[in-house]
């Protein structure tokens, strides 16, 4: 659907660099709580009723588990009972719901060391959130897209060496979330691994991005000529 010819990027458009806060991973939270908790930091914008009725549904598979959601708009008491009374109306009660608004930074950072599992919200997906989460240690459950934004889970996904991570559908995304949710033991060892696997990937190395952008620019510039000629 776009006018302009497209030139697509051979891993990712995307480039991020190591945040400035140097923020120690600690534990995976569920082996002292007792209990999986799932999160979402990014704009409460994305979060819409059908994706809180997946994640009520994966809260209700996972005995005990709670979900994290993190938004400046949740600084907003309206806001917090709206989503709250969405995640009752799919069962799940709201001492199982924790809200936070807006923080620093660093507590922003901070606030991960308290996520098992991040998830994803679709069809408008995660992009410098889902980064900044693996950054610190926490593995992000992505959907497929079927447009240009909603593959953004995708793109994070594959390039940073976590396509197990990518469901294909809702009932994908609700099995994985299951899957993994039981198997502490591949989580901690994620955890303890998953910010060196980030810097060494494509979505984080600057001189492999810089090198692609400019191949594509010349390519545009000597298809161009030819066509001008």
């Amino acid at each position: 659907h776009y006018v302009e010819q497209i030139c697509q990027m051979p891993d990712s458009y995307l480039c991020f660099s190591p945040p400035l806060e140097n923020i120690e991973i600690e534990n995976l939270p569920a082996l002292a709580n007792g209990y999986i908790t799932f999160g979402c930091f990014n704009n409460l914008s994305k979060i819409n009723e059908n994706v809180i009725r997946v994640w009520a549904e994966i809260l209700g598979r996972i005995k005990n588990s709670k979900i994290f959601l993190k938004s400046k708009q949740l600084s907003d008491s309206e806001v917090r009972n709206r989503i709250i009374h969405l995640f009752e109306k799919n069962g799940i009660t709201k001492d199982r719901v924790i809200l936070e608004g807006f923080s620093s930074r660093l507590d922003y950072f901070k606030a991960y060391n308290r996520i098992d599992i991040a998830l994803d919200p679709f069809p408008f997906p995660g992009g410098t959130t889902s980064v900044e989460g693996m950054w610190m240690g926490v593995p992000v459950i992505a959907k497929r897209g079927y447009r240009f934004i909603s593959h953004n889970g995708e793109t994070i996904a594959i390039n940073s060496g976590q396509s197990d991570w990518l469901a294909k559908d809702e009932k994908d995304y609700v099995a994985k979330a299951i899957g993994f949710a039981t198997n502490l033991n591949l989580l901690s060892s994620i955890r303890s691994k998953l910010r060196m696997q980030l810097l060494s990937s494509p979505l984080m190395d600057a001189p492999r991005f810089a090198r692609n952008f400019e191949k594509n620019i010349n390519l545009m510039w000597k298809n161009y000529c030819e066509k001008n000629i």
